[in-house]
């Protein structure tokens, strides 16, 4: 290989002048004020997108969650003997009072 084809390798810059023209020509025709603003929109209604969505699936699980412990304790209070079987247990607070509104 000849000198000039050893410069030409080894300088990073080396047939990048017409590559400076168009990227120059496409910085002129972008607006890069409206592009980077479309950009931080775009990104932003991805993130609450993806965060209400998190939510729901979320709200969904809580549901789910709390209707199975619901179906367990219907569950182990029907098969779990009560120490008193002939106190009747209280299903409300307010049942728990007596006439007087006081508690037992």
């Amino acid at each position: 290989m000849s000198a000039a084809a050893d410069r030409e390798d080894s300088d990073p810059r080396a047939g990048t002048e017409g590559s400076n023209d168009t990227f120059g020509r496409f910085i002129e025709t972008v607006d890069l004020p409206a592009f980077i603003a479309d950009l931080v929109k775009g990104v932003f209604q991805a993130i609450v997108d993806v965060t209400i969505l998190q939510m729901d699936v979320y709200s969904g699980l809580v549901k789910n969650v709390a209707e199975a412990v619901g179906e367990f304790i219907d569950d182990v209070s029907g098969s779990v003997p009560s120490a008193c079987p002939t106190c009747d247990r209280p299903t409300s607070p307010s049942a728990a009072s007596d006439e007087t509104g006081s508690p037992p």
